[in-house]
């Protein structure tokens, strides 16, 4: 890694962890809050540098595809889950509005820094010569049933992780939220709702993985990446508005689901090797 990258990845470093300290999610600022917004921004940093060198597309397209999916994983489906599993948003539509809305302010930045700061490295194109080079592998039926495949595992995921380590957190959830705004709503809703978040989960991340010109192995490094550090730790493992015990195990499960999603989209929506061929 070149002096240079250090430099720029450095540079984002310091203007995420500001930024996020200016405007904390959890509305004032700790010690342990700093230590966790430095760390995601050190991750983030990485994450969005390697993905950024990889994308062979112009600084607009770039900022605009992150941006998409930053604010998708970081902010809207969050937002989603929270407005079924906690009581924060009971009787006040204008305030979930106000969160998703917000949100796009707030991910901006985000996107901003990481497209200005890193550049994709060999010749630019254009997305639209990417997305016709990416859907020479397919018919539509085809792609059609990989993208419902992909989007509809999330919820196998979820159900399959939460089921585990549902007899650890449980009390949060049925025991009036012990005070943290907690409930736990009904199945079908649950399932609806994992559902829809699934197919949002894949929507978002699909510019890159039509983008990147990367096979599935690193294209699911970077998807791992983005979905742990923005649905995760950037707006709830470092949150002190839930207990320390709380955010670990969730952590955990976020963690896995993460590692799984990613890795299910790549190696079901991934580029193959002809592919990544056609695009050099």
């Amino acid at each position: 890694m070149s002096r240079d990258t250090i430099v720029r990845i450095s540079v984002f470093i310091v203007i995420y962890t500001l930024f996020g300290l200016l405007i904390p999610i959890q509305g004032y600022v700790s010690i342990s809050f700093a230590i966790g917004t430095l760390i995601t921004a050190v991750l983030y940093g990485f994450a969005l540098y390697y993905m950024n060198t990889n994308i062979p597309l112009g600084r607009k397209a770039r900022i605009l595809i992150t941006w998409i999916a930053v604010y998708v994983i970081q902010m809207l489906n969050p937002v989603l889950e929270g407005i079924f599993f906690t009581t924060q948003f009971e009787g006040q539509p204008e305030l979930a509005f106000g969160a998703v809305v917000f949100g796009l302010v707030l991910t901006l930045p985000t996107a901003l820094v990481s497209g200005v700061l890193f550049s994709p490295t060999g010749e630019v194109t254009s997305f639209d010569q990417l997305r016709k080079k990416y859907f020479i592998e397919w018919t539509s039926s085809q792609f059609a049933v990989r993208f419902i495949i992909a989007s509809m595992l999330w919820l196998v995921i979820y159900y399959t992780i939460g089921t585990i380590i549902a007899p650890l957190v449980l009390p949060y959830y049925t025991d009036g939220g012990v005070g943290y705004d907690l409930t736990l709503p009904a199945a079908e809703i649950v399932i609806l709702l994992q559902t829809v978040r699934g197919f949002i989960y894949v929507l978002s991340v699909f510019p890159i993985v039509i983008s990147v010109k990367l096979d599935k192995k690193p294209l699911a490094i970077i998807l791992v990446a983005l979905l742990y550090i923005a649905g995760a730790l950037a707006v709830f493992v470092i949150s002190e508005q839930f207990p320390v015990y709380l955010r670990f195990v969730h952590g955990i499960e976020l963690f896995v689901d993460s590692l799984i999603a990613g890795t299910v989209i790549s190696f079901i929506l991934g580029k193959s090797d002809k592919s990544i061929q056609i695009i050099d």
